[in-house]
């Protein structure tokens, strides 16, 4: 009866740190079980990160071609304007090289116009005397 006692109490002992150990494993499992759920949403989350992130990037990508014709368009323009810009220059030096010659020319019909006035103001003191 006493080994019988002793076995019943060995087994006893066994049984429990047996359960001890299957609640041990069950806990285990239990993390592991939330670290994965955990993990996944952390991987979830990054996806769902790297998605925006690459839309972003893409509409970025589009206003910067938007951007660059724009530039292009605009530099196009200005020069097309700075050369109609030299040109109405070029046409104004041209005007005022005219009316510089214009008014040297009014100038010397002046001078002649005087000296013709003079000479005959001359002839009729020549006549009179």
């Amino acid at each position: 009866v006493s080994d019988s006692s002793a076995e019943v109490k060995v087994l006893v002992e066994q049984k429990a740190e047996l359960e001890r150990k299957v609640e041990e494993l069950e806990k285990k499992l239990e993390l592991e079980i939330r670290n994965q759920q955990n993990s996944k949403e952390e991987r979830d989350a990054t996806r769902a990160s790297l998605k925006d992130l690459q839309l972003q990037l893409d509409q970025s990508l589009c206003e910067k071609e938007a951007l660059k014709k724009q530039l292009e368009e605009n530099e196009k323009e200005l020069r097309q304007n700075l050369e109609e810009l030299f040109q109405v220059k070029m046409e104004q030096e041209k005007h005022q090289t005219e009316i510089r010659d214009l008014q040297d020319q009014l100038s010397e019909m002046h001078d002649e116009l005087d000296n013709a006035k003079h000479t005959d103001e001359g002839e009729k003191e020549i006549l009179i005397e």
